[in-house]
């Protein structure tokens, strides 16, 4: 799974990963109406503001406790790390069919 999938799976409503095909005219995006320039904020998760994207986003969704159960309590340390975390995720949401 990619890293513009994950944040596909993952995303608020009105976010979105900017894409050149989703422009008007004046440079303003279909999706979330920012313009095109704008979209800084595109999460890297190999960073530690990516990884808390990634955690929030994550515990909004019906899954969380299904997900988080096998590492609580003991097994948290396995997820506190940037690149484990992302990868558990992607591992679980591709598994699950999500």
């Amino acid at each position: 799974m990619t890293d513009k999938k994950l944040f596909e799976k993952l995303k608020r409503d009105g976010e979105c990963w900017p894409n050149p095909d989703n422009l008007d005219d004046e440079g303003i995006c279909k999706v979330c109406g920012c313009c095109y320039e704008a979209h800084t904020s595109i999460p890297d998760f190999s960073t530690p503001d990516g990884f808390f994207w990634l955690w929030e986003r994550a515990q909004e969704k019906e899954w969380w406790n299904d997900f988080f159960s096998p590492y609580d309590p003991w097994g948290i340390e396995d997820l506190i790390h940037r690149t484990r975390f992302t990868e558990a995720l992607k591992r679980y949401i591709d598994l699950r069919c999500l």
